[in-house]
């Protein structure tokens, strides 16, 4: 996400997904959420400031979608 200031807000910094951990950046605290394919939400994640590891080891390869801030990212894994 790239604020009007040219301020980076959250960035997945590794994809697709190849060691079950979503590695993000985020330049201030915030709630994210995963969603499958179905719009379904699987789980709830906090970010803080600075670098985050976000566990998903538990789904199954595929196309997942990570909402944060009302903007939505795909993201793929292909291995735990």
């Amino acid at each position: 996400i790239l604020m009007s200031n040219g301020e980076v807000l959250f960035k997945i910094i590794q994809q697709p997904i190849q060691n079950g951990i979503i590695q993000a950046k985020s330049s201030r605290a915030m709630q994210t959420v995963l969603l499958n394919q179905q719009g379904q939400v699987l789980q709830q994640l906090n970010l803080h400031a600075g670098y985050n590891e976000l566990p998903v080891s538990a789904y199954a390869k595929g196309v997942y979608y990570l909402k944060a801030e009302n903007n939505v990212y795909k993201v793929m894994i292909v291995g735990n």
